[in-house]
């Protein structure tokens, strides 16, 4: 942060008729992001449509923290909002130090001098996606994540008082981790790790799949998987309706020579090399689209488009059925599921979203019925229908 920066930090807060609370890094609380969704469905009536993100490190399940929620929403004009997210939702605009901001608006909640709540409104993507890009970092590589709690809790020893120190002396780590996170396909193009996944089992996943084909059309002529792996979303839709015309995409060559043999002569089985990270290339509508352990890789951004561009694809009253991992409710339940499913550590190619935002991405994308029909820890079953 400049100089003047800082100055005009110190004379909001005087405006503000008190001085900034001392810097604490307290445990990870399982509430945060439970406040974040509070929080941001009340913005939502200020905001309309704008994707409000939470990020920093209340966003990182199990990363202690300054109890503070960060959020950040790209907006097409910066000063817009302003002035309706302080008078209808109690937000504070330290006018002295947004002056020397470009490209960013700050605003806190309830005070600049006791804040619960920051919220950054940017008008450049790229901005934006570096901040979620350093969050992902730290939900993906837990020795990162240790890391970063270290220097935190010494950086707040050693500015207890000097908030905008504090910010300043941890930017330099932020900066030198501000690459982009490996593609899956990186990961899924090794042979080794297929058959490593493939060997794994996920409790409960029976009982998913199972309401996952409770949830298709009675009458399924064509469905598209997407994310086919070994093909066995396939030969469960299969198994119910034999008779159906089913398109499987995947990216990962050694999961489609799996699926090409499993379904070896079969002529209403068709097979594509194809990333889900770019656009959908299927012209004829289908009455269903399934997907189980796949979207989870895609950037949230990605997913959301990848919502449009399924709702599009299903004739009418056609459904989307989306067995995903979710992010934890908290780093006990995580590190459960993990256990669980025999993980010694976190996926790097994960890019997981909450439950609510998925719901919520389903429904902006016109699945006005979407609802999640199974929960265990983060395994969800989404299922959405498109209006007749």
């Amino acid at each position: 942060m400049s100089s003047e920066a800082r100055r005009a930090a110190t004379e909001d807060l005087v405006r503000a008729g008190g001085r900034d609370a001392p810097v604490e890094i307290a445990d990870y609380d399982p509430a945060w992001p439970a406040v974040f969704e509070a929080e941001r469905e009340r913005l939502a009536r200020v905001l309309g449509r704008v994707e409000v993100h939470h990020f920093g490190s209340t966003a990182v399940p199990g990363l202690a923290a300054k109890p503070v929620i960060d959020m950040i929403a790209l907006v097409p004009d910066l000063d817009a909002p302003v002035a309706s997210l302080v008078a209808e939702a109690g937000y504070q605009f330290p006018r002295a130090f947004n002056a020397t901001l470009t490209h960013r608006r700050f605003l806190c909640f309830p005070s600049a001098a006791h804040r619960t709540h920051h919220l950054h409104l940017v008008d450049d993507r790229e901005e934006l996606e570096r901040r979620l890009r350093f969050r992902d970092r730290l939900r993906a590589d837990p020795v990162l994540a240790r890391e970063y709690v270290a220097l935190k809790r010494s950086l707040a020893a050693r500015f207890p008082e000097d908030r905008e120190g504090y910010t300043d002396a941890k930017s330099q780590f932020i900066r030198s981790h501000d690459q982009p996170m490996p593609t899956p396909a990186e990961g899924w193009r090794d042979p080794g790790r297929v058959a490593d996944y493939l060997s794994r089992a996920i409790p409960h996943r029976d009982i998913a799949e199972a309401l996952l084909l409770q949830a298709l059309p009675a009458r399924l002529e064509r469905f598209v998987d997407l994310g086919t792996g070994d093909g066995r979303l396939i030969a469960l839709v299969r198994e119910q309706h034999p008779d159906a015309w089913a398109l499987g995409v995947d990216f990962s060559e050694p999961m489609l020579t799996r699926a090409r043999e499993r379904f070896a002569g079969d002529p209403l089985i068709e097979l594509r090399e194809h990333d889900l990270a770019q656009p959908l290339a299927v012209q004829e509508p289908v009455e269903a689209t399934v997907s189980a352990l796949a979207i989870h890789h895609l950037e949230d951004e990605r997913k959301q488009t990848l919502f449009r561009e399924i709702h599009a694809l299903l004739r009418p009253g056609g459904v989307f059925v989306n067995l995903d991992l979710v992010t934890a409710a908290s780093a006990r339940q995580h590190e459960r599921f993990r256990l669980a499913v025999g993980r010694v550590q976190d996926d790097p190619a994960d890019r997981l979203a909450g439950l609510c935002d998925q719901l919520g991405w389903l429904r902006d994308a016109g699945f006005e019925d979407a609802d999640c029909q199974f929960k265990w820890l983060q395994l969800a079953l989404f299922v959405g229908t498109r209006c007749q």
